[in-house]
């Protein structure tokens, strides 16, 4: 069936995840714009799909996330799980070395943006442990 995204233009959580399934280049998905003013985010329909009302919603199939950074998370996974491998391909492996090294290039100080810790470096964190789970960081554990 593929990817259907239910998004908001102005709605930055829409726009990530947008940006993001752009970025990673994932074809067949279905946009579908939802006009909150007129609530259509408030529709019985749309509640059954997402009881928060919100907007990101994407759907894979029978699976639905409205949590934007989830989201994203799974998006950033579809490259590597849903190429028609049962494993993860050793280049896709390799994007994943690839991105640790250009976070080191960001990690200068203890904190991504100032001295105390922000939703930056919790996202970034988020993110980062996640990509740990399918390729370790310390390469020797």
């Amino acid at each position: 069936m593929g990817l259907t995204l239910y998004k908001k233009d102005t709605s930055p959580p829409s726009r990530s995840v947008f940006m993001t399934i752009h970025a990673l280049n994932i074809p067949d998905v279905k946009f579908i714009d939802v006009y909150l003013p007129a609530g259509e985010h408030l529709t019985e329909e749309y509640i059954k799909m997402n009881p928060q009302h919100t907007v990101p919603l994407l759907i894979d199939d029978d699976f639905l996330i409205w949590d934007s950074k989830s989201n994203l998370h799974l998006l950033f996974q579809m490259p590597l799980l849903y190429q028609g491998a049962n494993g993860f391909k050793e280049e896709h492996l390799g994007m994943i070395d690839a991105a640790y090294d250009f976070m080191e290039k960001f990690l200068t100080a203890p904190w991504l943006a100032g001295d105390d810790v922000t939703l930056a470096d919790i996202c970034c964190v988020s993110t980062i442990s996640s990509m740990n789970e399918i390729r370790p960081i310390d390469k020797e554990t």
